[in-house]
């Protein structure tokens, strides 16, 4: 036990000797560092990064960081006439059809009551071919009405509730399995297909919604025009005698 010493003495120095006799002298300047963070901190500005992006890049990361910063903090509007010269830049045909289809659009909505002009001609045939009176002929026609938005409505009010989000669902799965792994935004992709197939789900449920909605108002109206057809005619005779 003599030659056991009461106390060991292990400074800074003997660290940097047993580095060095380790082959590892270059750790010594960044245990210094190391040590300068930990006493005084450690700031890390944007010039620090703008300085790191020109040593390990190019004076291109520094602009792409300016522009990164600018859209988290301005926001970014993509205008009509911003569309417009994107597609007149790649391909001036695509922006001639897209004009085409816009105003094919506006004259399809100044134009869409003729929809309804074929239902109208059939209901006139079906209510001259099954009525021979007039009350019949009504009856008919409210009849053909009435099962028409109750078809409408089951369409695209159970019907579509019950497949719509399995569809969804699988549609969304097999686009977000497409992503490769090991790309460099996947997550963003994956959030990006996410929001798209979200909001586009919404426009849908919101058309299927309001065709249901119209269904229904017609299936009200037919069947009260079916009851007066078929009370009226009854009704008069019970008034003439």
């Amino acid at each position: 036990l003599a030659q056991i010493p009461d106390t060991l003495t292990f400074t800074d120095q003997t660290l940097k000797d047993q580095l060095a006799a380790s082959g590892a002298s270059d750790n010594a300047d960044l245990l210094d560092d190391v040590r300068r963070i930990i006493g005084e901190g450690w700031t890390y500005t944007d010039q620090d990064l703008r300085a790191d992006l020109l040593d390990f890049d190019s004076q291109d990361s520094v602009d792409l960081l300016d522009d990164v910063r600018s859209f988290l903090s301005d926001g970014w509007v993509f205008t009509e006439q911003d569309l417009r010269e994107q597609i007149g830049d790649v391909d001036p045909d695509v922006l001639a059809n897209l004009d085409d289809g816009r105003r094919i659009f506006k004259q399809a909505r100044t134009w869409r009551f003729l929809v309804y002009l074929p239902v109208l001609i059939l209901m006139v045939i079906i209510a001259f071919l099954g009525g021979r009176t007039w009350p019949g002929r009504v009856a008919w026609a409210a009849a053909y009405l009435t099962i028409s938005a109750a078809a409408i409505w089951i369409t695209f009010g159970p019907v579509y509730s019950a497949l719509s989000g399995e569809g969804i669902d699988r549609a969304r799965q097999e686009a977000i399995d497409s992503i490769e792994p090991n790309h460099d935004f996947a997550n963003t992709q994956a959030l990006i297909i996410d929001k798209a197939i979200d909001t586009g789900a919404f426009i849908i449920d919101g058309f299927a919604a309001g065709v249901a909605t119209n269904a229904i108002i017609v299936f009200v109206i037919g069947m009260l025009i079916l009851s007066a057809a078929i009370v009226w005619p009854r009704l008069s005779e019970y008034l003439d005698k």
